[in-house]
């Protein structure tokens, strides 16, 4: 079980460990591969645990994007069992400081985005999407978004 503490990570993984010591601690196969030819760093993917591992130049690790064959609890509830309105209603009135876009939602003050699969142009039959679905859910460090600006 994937419980996320804001700003800290989840069970066992926490923000500021080292690529080598994620990789130890979940003694689990993954694939590297890079998102964007801008990365210094590329993510760490998990499949058979429904996540990949982000890390900066320096190897540390900076966010944790989780995909709906996972899970992620937070305050108890398992927020990829969520779609994107129940989402958005838990947290839209708690967060002082979100940004949408055409991908989702980042909530900046909380600690996580939501990427939404319609939004986005990923609804495939395929994917057994639906104009609601959570295609993913990104975790960060307080420092994430000032690394990528």
């Amino acid at each position: 079980m994937n419980i996320f503490k804001p700003f800290t990570g989840i069970s066992g993984i926490t923000f500021g460990m080292h690529k080598k010591a994620v990789r130890a601690k979940l003694n689990s196969s993954y694939r590297c591969f890079p998102k964007s030819e801008f990365e210094d760093s590329p993510p760490d993917h998990y499949e058979d645990l429904g996540f990949s591992v982000q890390y900066n130049a320096s190897d540390i690790c900076e966010g944790i994007e989780f995909f709906n064959t996972s899970n992620l609890y937070y305050n108890g509830i398992n927020l990829l069992e969520l779609n994107y309105p129940a989402i958005r209603k838990l947290f839209d009135d708690v967060s002082e400081n979100k940004d949408e876009d055409e991908y989702g939602v980042i909530y900046h003050d909380l600690g996580f985005s939501v990427g939404n699969s319609t939004q986005r142009g990923l609804v495939t039959s395929e994917l057994n999407d639906t104009p609601d679905n959570i295609s993913t859910i990104l975790i960060f460090s307080k420092d994430y978004w000032k690394d990528l600006t």
